[in-house]
Order: C-alpha cells, then structure tokens, then sequence
C-alpha cells in the first residue's frame, strides 16, 4: 500500500491527518512530513492500527 492508498482510505473513511497524529501520538505537522516520502513498512504498520482504531472508536460511540 502506497501513501496515495492510505489517503484516499482516510478521505473515505472521513478521518482527518489531526485525528491521524492524536492517535500517533504525534503533532498532526509532523505526519504530514512524514507522508512527504513514502513511509516505511514500520510506518505503514503504525498508521494503519491507527485508522483501525479510529474507526473502532467511532463505532463504540455511536452504540
């Protein structure tokens, strides 16, 4: 998966880069460094279980 995939998951899924550095842990500036070069699979990894916790975390408050 690329950085455009991991883009456009999150413009469907409505998840913005802010949300994407809270859950990092992170500035939301620096993740937006951080998707100038493609990330590496470490990366890639961390920012994925991010957005799966994001959504996760949308569906219990919506319960």
């Amino acid at each position: 998966m690329r950085n455009s995939d991991i883009k456009l998951t999150m413009k469907k899924q409505k998840i913005y880069f802010w949300m994407l550095a809270d859950q990092l842990g992170c500035h939301e500036n620096s993740v937006y460094k951080m998707f100038r070069y493609e990330l590496t699979d470490e990366q890639k990894r961390n920012v994925l279980q991010a957005i799966d916790r994001i959504q996760l975390q949308r569906k219990e408050s919506c319960q």
